[in-house]
């Protein structure tokens, strides 16, 4: 099992607040309004596919093997989005 440390901006705290990630969530919102939500979790790729639906509002601070996965992802697809 991995330790997932997700990062929220306050644009989405509120739905943030109110979805289950993982049995194993604890979430904390920050005086800044932002959200962290920590689990531990198998199966990075199902994880990923959930973290598209918050965008440019999810930060992934660990694992970094997910971060690499991640960014990986949306490269390859901004690259096929660029093809002719």
């Amino acid at each position: 099992l991995n330790d997932v440390k997700l990062l929220f901006s306050k644009n989405v705290a509120e739905d943030v607040l109110n979805y289950n990630f993982h049995s194993t969530q604890k979430v904390k919102q920050n005086d800044d309004g932002t959200v962290t939500v920590k689990f531990k979790a198998s199966g990075e790729y199902e994880i990923m596919w959930h973290l598209f639906k918050w965008g440019a509002d999810v930060k992934i601070l660990a694992p970094t093997s997910l971060k690499k996965m991640y960014i990986d992802l949306l490269s390859n697809t901004l690259n096929k989005q660029k093809e002719k």
